[in-house]
């Protein structure tokens, strides 16, 4: 059974907020958001409005935290370093077959990869944190 009592709404928030944060720092021109614009032929002058891509990307973000939490609470680790050692093993098993897979099959930049995996790698070690952190 799903322990979803155990999962705090106001964590996967937090977490959910402090990811798109990241995200806009990571995409940034302070960032790696010049590079990434490169290697994605990215024209944010014909991007258009980014108001409902930012709701979309954020219910997404919640979404994917939420089923994280779950998977945290699941296996319940006793310490931020079992937390994070979590976090290791689930962007390993998930995300980063998939981005190999972008430049096997689809022939992706492989530094584009780099990009968007530092970012999930990142983003998740945080959520981890916080979800470990969150008072109960």
């Amino acid at each position: 059974m799903l322990p979803f009592e155990s999962v705090s709404l106001v964590a996967v928030l937090v977490a959910t907020l402090v990811n798109m944060g990241l995200g806009m720092f990571w995409y940034s021109p302070t960032g790696f958001g010049t590079h990434w614009m490169k290697l994605t032929n990215f024209d944010k002058d014909k991007a258009g409005p980014m108001g409902p891509t930012m709701i979309k990307a954020l219910v997404a973000n919640f979404v994917g935290i939420y089923a994280i939490a779950l998977i945290h609470a699941l296996v319940a680790p006793a310490t931020i370093s079992e937390a994070i050692l979590l976090g290791v093993v689930l962007v390993v098993a998930l995300p980063f077959p998939l981005e190999i897979s972008g430049i096997l099959w689809e022939k992706r930049p492989q530094g584009l990869m780099w990009i968007n995996f530092g970012h999930t790698f990142v983003g998740v070690m945080i959520m981890m944190a916080i979800l470990q952190g969150w008072p109960s």
